[in-house]
């Protein structure tokens, strides 16, 4: 997967990579009723508990509250 970064935008690759796979979780659990278990390791987070922290800072609510 090629990762470019707009010019407009001032994050870093890695935020934008962050960004993408927390939309992505977002659109799974909400849109499409996955797991939650399912979700983290298919978008691309190793460990759990970093994927609950970077979700919850991101939208302000758990990813189980949208379950």
């Amino acid at each position: 997967m090629e990762v470019r970064a707009n010019a407009n935008d001032q994050s870093s690759p890695n935020r934008w990579l962050q960004q993408k796979r927390l939309h992505d979780a977002y659109f799974l659990i909400k849109e499409k009723g996955w797991e939650i278990a399912d979700v983290y390791m298919e978008v691309g987070f190793k460990d759990f508990s970093h994927f609950s922290f970077a979700f919850k800072k991101a939208y302000g609510i758990s990813s189980s509250g949208l379950s």
